[in-house]
């Protein structure tokens, strides 16, 4: 979500600051929230500043290299039923690194991989090219 313009801000803090209206009444009045009236009113107080911060990114992807996607399509390739609980456990000993099942679900889904596999199910025997 993009953070509310600049000028928005500055109108609601210098309209706090001339008194119109509680932040309640504020956060009314401008369409926004009430939290986020309070902290542009808490963040002008101590830095002077309405700006909105950077964004902080997100964690990186623990499954990026080529090696461990080529390893992924060998792996879904010799064993296509296959959990990801058990991919999991596999790539994390061969790479050393504990990787979680939804990170190992969301790195076959990146990779094209579909699946629609039960665990009560008989493994497949036909492999899929």
């Amino acid at each position: 979500m993009k953070p509310y313009s600049i000028d928005l801000r500055k109108r609601v803090v210098d309209a706090y600051a001339r008194g119109e209206g509680t932040k309640k009444v504020l956060a009314e009045r401008f369409l926004v929230s009430l939290s986020s009236v309070v902290r542009w009113i808490r963040d002008h107080r101590a830095t002077g500043s309405v700006a909105p911060k950077p964004n902080r990114g997100g964690t990186s992807r623990t499954i990026v290299k080529e090696e461990d996607k080529d390893f992924l399509l060998q792996w879904y390739s010799q064993n296509p039923d296959a959990t990801y609980e058990e991919v999991a456990e596999h790539f994390s000993k061969e790479y050393g690194r504990p990787v979680a099942r939804s990170t190992m679900g969301a790195a076959v889904l990146r990779l094209g991989i579909t699946r629609k596999k039960r665990r009560s199910a008989r493994p497949n025997a036909t492999l899929r090219k």
